[in-house]
This record gives C-alpha cells, structure tokens and sequence, in this order.
C-alpha cells in the first residue's frame, strides 16, 4: 500500500463472519511478527484483557459465559477459542485488536514512519464498533499515543461487549448464545430487512424495542 497518496481510513463494524476465518488470524499473527510496536500492543491489551475479566468476579464471569482459563495465553485473544466466536464480548475485542493490529502492520510494510503516514490522511472513520479504532488514528500523533491509546479503546471495547452479552441475558435469557449480536446483510432491501426484524420480534417477544437497522447503503 502507498500510504504517501491521499487517503481516506475507513474501520469497518461488527457481524461479518470473516473476522474468526482462518486467514483472518493468520493475518493477526503476522501483524504481530513483522511489526514490534503491534506485538507490544497485543501483549499489553492481553494483560488488559486478564485484568478486566478479574475485575468481574467469578460470579458475573459465569453470567457472562467467559473461562478466564481459556485466555492466558497471548495466542487466545489473537486467535479466540472456536466456541467463543459468537460470544458478543469477544467479538467486540477481536475486531478491535485485528484493526489496530493490521493499521500498525501496513505502515510497516509501507516502510513509511508512523509520523510520515499521518500527513496523507484527509479523513478517519469507523462504522459501529470501528469507531473505537478509528477515534485512536484521529487521536494518535506517534506510535506511543497509538499504544497508548489503543489499549484503553481495547478496554472499552471489553466493557461494550460484555454490558451488551449481560442485557441480552437479561432480557432474553432462553436464546442460545450462538448467534451474533449484530450482522452485516447483503442482498436484502430496507423494507426486507425492516420487516424480518418486526417478525423475529413478535416471535421472541423481547420487551424493549432492542433491535433494528443502524446503516443502509443501496448501492451495495
């Protein structure tokens, strides 16, 4: 990638399945091999991880359906446990870390100081949960700010997916934990989509008005 042309950064949101396949975590682990500022974030939001879990409790950790066991090593946030793929809480820290990763791993290969890759970029954004990634970009004038900051947007993309998974529990706590909290449709016009949502709430019955349409595009 050219990073001295102009460019717009774009961090996509949640509920593509991609984010668990297997080239997606290949990709998360070279990140980490070739860039040493991204194996340190990766190794500072893992403890962030663990810490967060902790704080918790064993109680709440069983609400919420996370093994803190399952985590210690640094591979299991870069590449989760199958059977957690679906859990909201990691998703949200997933797509997360893989986007901050994978900006500090194209400048590497770009050869480009992190400096000299900020002056090219006319614009930075995120959709939905890519929001966290992108406010760290806009925020970030050296790579210690992107570290920095990028292990306290991780946080809050803990505490989003983790209060998110509990009220889901809460409101309806008989739906399987399998499917995600949120999805990407392709295919479907508004109205479509509209109207699958007003007939999976009747179906459920969930007492708050707690689903809808955050973004439509029609030229997709």
């Amino acid at each position: 990638m050219d990073l001295t042309r102009p460019r717009i950064v774009l961090f996509g949101g949640q509920g593509s399945s991609t984010i668990f396949s297997p080239q997606t975590a290949v990709t998360a682990q070279k990140d980490t091999e070739i860039c040493i500022p991204g194996l340190v974030l990766a190794s500072k939001c893992h403890v962030a991880f663990l810490e967060e879990l902790s704080y918790l409790g064993e109680e709440r950790r069983r609400l919420l359906g996370v093994d803190i066991g399952r985590f210690h090593r640094l591979k299991d946030i870069l590449v989760p446990p199958p059977d957690y793929h679906h859990h909201g809480l990691v998703q949200s820290t997933t797509l997360c870390l893989y986007q901050l990763l994978h900006y500090l791993a194209e400048i590497e290969r770009s050869g480009a100081s992190f400096s000299s890759s900020l002056s090219p970029v006319l614009e930075v954004a995120g959709f939905c949960a890519g929001l966290l990634p992108a406010v760290v970009v806009a925020a970030s004038d050296s790579v210690q700010e992107f570290m920095r900051f990028g292990v306290e947007a991780f946080r809050l993309s803990f505490w989003i997916g983790c209060r998110a998974t509990l009220a889901s529990r809460r409101i309806v706590p008989d739906q399987p934990p399998e499917p995600s909290w949120s999805l990407v449709i392709l295919g479907l016009d508004y109205e479509q989509v509209a109207r699958k949502l007003r007939d999976f709430d009747e179906s459920v019955r969930i007492p708050y008005d707690l689903t809808g349409i955050v973004a439509y595009s029609s030229s997709i």
